[in-house]
């Protein structure tokens, strides 16, 4: 298999989030999903689902370990409404995401090769602040 399997990493270590931390982590992303759904072209619209976010993730950075599945898919939504403000944001949001498909993909897997030239290219473009 070409994923690593990683006891308590990839699904669980939810332990140190609160009954709070997940309701306002769950609205937040259900609002961003909301504000996706209705009318991302507007850019209100788009920094406004990427506030809401980042409000999610600042949670998830704080409480949950860097390689947990839920801060991962976060991570991927904030760096595609990133993308979409054109806002160098992005290249933490990818970084993010190659360290953890490093950690959890054998070196060779296609999403893994694939995160890393997004990587490369958000770097080329934003430059390695």
């Amino acid at each position: 298999g070409q994923w690593k399997f990683v006891e308590g990493k990839l699904v669980g270590g939810n332990a140190s989030l609160s009954d709070e931390d997940t309701k306002s982590i769950s609205l937040s992303l259900f609002m961003a999903q909301k504000m996706s759904s209705e009318s991302a072209d507007e850019a209100d619209d788009l920094q406004g689902e990427y506030n809401l976010l980042r409000k999610a993730l600042a949670i998830q950075m704080e409480k949950l370990d860097r390689f947990n599945l839920e801060r991962y898919k976060t991570e991927c939504q904030a760096m595609n409404v990133a993308l979409l403000l054109g806002s160098e944001e992005a290249l933490s949001h990818a970084r993010a995401i190659v360290d953890f498909l490093a950690f959890v993909c054998n070196e060779h897997h296609p999403l893994l090769l694939l995160q890393r030239r997004t990587l490369s290219e958000l770097e080329g473009v934003f430059g390695d602040k």
